[in-house]
């Protein structure tokens, strides 16, 4: 097999986009050839329609599924047998591990993980379903060695679809498509609404500056877009509305909020011993927990899914900046009942 395709000659400029992971100015007509072309030296039809497109924030990539797996695997004498399969303890990923066995005696093992938080039934049985099928592809592909990435990888890419090659603009003569005008900038108003709401928060200008740079790697309001001036206004007032409520309802809150006990392996932190009624900085919140090891994104998902569970937003930037380590964190998020999907969740 991999003789056959180290023969293949294929056209220069497909190949460079390829390889750059973005195919979106190349011809339909060059890269329908490439396929075709490609499967016959593997030795596949590609009436099978073994490829697709996955349309990212980079561009059109071209990636393999289901069909192109099997019929490689079936061509090549590829054995695939589950050997473990259920849910990682404590979460709602469920876990496919296939093993892939070729004549020559060559064993090669994989895994694929599929989140199933929140689904039941016939959604649930799917989502197992395409556990397997994502293990199998992944297996085939580790142990034949093609490049293509695998289409079923397209939900772990935000904002990722897949597309069929007919639905793909044809870029006509390959040059890059012209480029789409910048978004406007945000407006003086934006700008204004933006530092009045921080300055009611009581963000310090280092902790502004580092939101700006984290959320939208920037250092500067006046760098923003409109869109993206609208969203972090939402974000601030939703803070300021937060923290307006756990200044009214503070005794409330302090009864329906959960006693999270952290066990650690060593002294706790000094945050930790401060009053439960101190207010608590959500930047300096999120800022303690990426420094622990935890990404933005999952701060995020961490702290959406407190606030789903139990409404008290500044109770989570408590238990956030007592965190000595990003297991103790993670811990007191279980023990309140908090869960959420993300590589964290899983951790």
């Amino acid at each position: 097999m991999s003789e056959s395709i180290a023969r293949y000659d294929a056209e220069p400029a497909v190949v460079e986009q390829l390889i750059r992971g973005d195919v979106s100015s190349v011809p339909r007509e060059a890269l329908l050839r490439y396929v075709f072309t490609f499967c016959e030296r593997v030795g596949i039809s590609p009436l099978a329609v073994p490829f697709s497109l996955m349309k990212t924030q980079r561009g059109m990539q071209l990636v393999a599924n289901r069909n192109f797996y099997d019929a490689v695997a079936s061509k090549y004498s590829v054995s695939r047998e589950c050997v473990g399969e259920g849910f990682f303890e404590g979460t709602k990923l469920y876990y496919t591990r296939y093993r892939a066995i070729t004549p020559d005696g060559r064993v090669t093992e994989d895994m694929a993980l599929v989140d199933t938080a929140g689904l039941n039934g016939n959604d649930l049985a799917n989502a197992i379903m395409k556990a397997h099928t994502k293990g199998r592809n992944r297996v085939t592909r580790a142990h034949l060695g093609f490049p293509f990435p695998d289409e079923t990888e397209a939900e772990t890419v935000p904002g990722a679809s897949v597309v069929s090659i007919e639905q793909m603009p044809n870029a006509g003569n390959g040059e890059p498509p012209a480029p789409e005008p910048e978004p406007p900038k945000a407006n003086e108003q934006q700008i204004k609404r933006i530092h009045a709401i921080a300055k009611k928060l009581g963000i310090t200008e280092e902790a502004y500056r580092r939101l700006l740079a984290e959320r939208f790697g920037c250092k500067s309001s006046k760098s923003l877009t409109e869109e993206q001036a609208d969203e972090l206004i939402r974000e601030l007032a939703h803070l300021w509305r937060e923290r307006e409520q756990a200044q009214e309802q503070a005794p409330q809150s302090e009864a329906e909020t959960p006693e999270v006990v952290v066990e650690q392996s060593q002294a706790p932190s000094p945050n930790a011993t401060a009053e439960r009624n101190v207010l608590v900085s959500p930047i300096d919140a999120n800022h303690h927990l990426e420094q622990l090891g935890i990404s933005a994104e999952d701060v995020r998902a961490w702290r959406k899914a407190w606030v789903a569970t139990w409404g008290d937003g500044m109770a989570f930037n408590r238990i956030a900046v007592s965190a000595t380590s990003r297991e103790d964190f993670i811990r007191a998020m279980q023990q309140s009942g908090v869960r959420v999907s993300t590589a964290v969740g899983g951790a």
